[in-house]
């Protein structure tokens, strides 16, 4: 029977608590919650993480008894949606935390860590007469840069560590960008997931062809079709002819169609529908004029947020709030920061006063 987990700090000092603010619904982490709702691909992607001893396991992951508890705390409803649990017919159960990161970040070690001591606390109060449980951290990460921070375990003998019970914190690390086509089938035996997490690592600096390959596995209409093709133009930046081309190209039985054109066309109409009916309850002048300007200011925004988030990382609630509120005059001078500031803060405070 494996030993009781002990769960040490690393030398780096006690764990920060979470910003509670700094859990944006971005396109990554909205495109990795959609994977992670779907029990066989889970199974599939912890699989591989697993020794070889406790590979059975995956087949058995779901969400564990002690997710009622949690919700009590606040920490722990950012973790309720990617906490699963298999249970050994003898032994521990084992948890696994996923947690996805679209930058290098590194208050990563000290997050799983605090989320760790979170969930043994929850679990012997739960279980008090029970083992303390295998708790498995795993940073699912879809960024352009290398993860080069301490304490990542990214070969089976150094996951291995994590169920041994080693003294150093440990997480096991994903990184969808740099995984080798055999690493890749291992985590996503099934086509379609296969095809999901490629297109989370995918850059525009891959080219076209490789984009064909990811969409040649998708369906070729439904709700996932469009989620996975918005999500390329939101979060890639990828040019909407790009997309057109490449999905052109993945189903010649269906080469004149444009799906994100339409896509595009579709939003645009219904912004136009909606502005137009404010006119003419406000005035048709009045009301085109307002609409005009809300669209060129949301449109503004939301690339202020891109170019923030390129430079610095996600962005907490409190500043998107902020940028999302700004009148043209600031979003412009916000824009014009960008490049020279050190900080996000650095940006808004700049252009506060324009």
């Amino acid at each position: 029977m494996p030993k009781r987990r002990r769960t040490a700090a690393p030398a780096t000092g006690a764990p920060a608590a979470p910003d509670p603010d700094d859990t944006a619904a971005q396109p990554d982490d909205k495109m990795f919650r959609d994977f992670s709702q779907r029990v066989p691909w889970v199974r599939d992607l912890a699989r591989p993480l697993l020794p070889p001893a406790f590979r059975a396991l995956a087949d058995a992951l779901g969400p564990p008894a002690l997710k009622e508890t949690l919700i009590r705390s606040d920490m722990g409803k950012r973790i309720l949606d990617v906490l699963w649990a298999a249970a050994m017919p003898k032994g521990p159960e084992v948890l696994f935390i996923f947690e996805h990161k679209s930058h290098p970040d590194p208050d990563a070690l000290a997050q799983l860590l605090g989320y760790c001591l979170l969930l043994l606390q929850v679990y012997r109060r739960v279980h008090p007469n029970g083992p303390d449980p295998i708790i498995v951290p795993v940073v699912v990460y879809n960024g352009e840069k290398p993860w080069n921070l301490p304490y990542a375990a990214t070969g089976p003998r150094e996951i291995g560590r994590i169920f041994r019970g080693d003294d150093a914190f440990r997480y096991a690390l994903v990184d969808l960008a740099r995984l080798t086509p055999r690493r890749m089938r291992a985590h996503a035996p099934d086509p379609q997931a296969r095809a999901w997490l490629r297109l989370m690592g995918w850059y525009p600096v891959a080219g076209k062809q490789a984009l064909v390959r990811i969409f040649r596995a998708l369906p070729d209409d439904g709700p996932t079709k469009e989620l996975a093709l918005r999500y390329t133009a939101s979060s890639k930046d990828a040019p909407v002819e790009l997309i057109d081309a490449a999905w052109a190209q993945s189903k010649p039985h269906r080469r004149e169609e444009k799906p994100m054109t339409t896509i595009a066309e579709r939003y645009e109409a219904r912004g136009e529908a909606r502005g137009e009916a404010r006119g003419e309850a406000r005035g048709e002048a009045r009301g085109e004029a307002r609409g005009e300007a809300r669209g060129e200011a949301k449109g503004k925004a939301e690339v202020l947020q891109r170019m923030l988030e390129r430079r610095f990382g996600a962005l907490p609630r409190q500043a998107r709030a902020q940028i999302e509120a700004a009148t043209l005059e600031q979003l412009d001078a916000w824009c014009d920061e960008v490049l020279d500031a050190d900080s996000v803060d650095a940006v808004l405070a700049n252009g506060a006063t324009h």
